[in-house]
């Protein structure tokens, strides 16, 4: 075999190998950038509304069978949860995140919410709510301008 075939077969490999690592780049920056818990969020109207806007996602994205577990995670009283489990079943999650949101006072944060939500092991719902939270524009990412 030639030096020069040699030369065009390695040049091939090594092509090969560049475009292929170039495509594994483009595709995990690209995971990156969708994950919407990559960065904290930051309320874009405001503190109170931006939280109180994403009430209903929780209602839509939160797993019924996980409900009071969760409530209780963040610190919800059974009691509470009892009362608004006896009240309209579509107020329960609004309900029981307000009131949440009233004993956290100023400190009330969604990316607390997310947190409890991860470490219940329900990052799907998680990454739906700030996901939906992101493109309804309540938030964007903290680094983003």
């Amino acid at each position: 075999m030639s030096k020069c075939l040699i030369n065009e077969a390695y040049n091939g490999l090594v092509m090969s190998f560049l475009l292929h690592s170039v495509t594994f780049i483009n595709i995990s920056v690209s995971l990156l950038q969708d994950n919407p818990l990559q960065h904290r969020l930051v309320p874009l109207q405001g503190s109170e509304k931006s939280l109180k806007k994403s009430f209903d996602l929780f209602d839509e994205y939160l797993d019924v069978r996980i409900h009071n577990k969760f409530f209780r995670l963040i610190g919800v009283s059974d009691n509470h949860i009892r009362i608004a489990e006896n009240g309209p079943p579509g107020d329960k999650v609004y309900e029981l995140l307000k009131n949440w949101m009233q004993r956290q006072g100023l400190k009330a944060d969604i990316n607390d919410l997310l947190d409890a939500l991860l470490s219940m092991d329900q990052r799907r719902s998680a990454e739906n709510i700030a996901s939906a939270a992101l493109r309804r524009g309540y938030y964007k990412h903290a680094d983003t301008p």
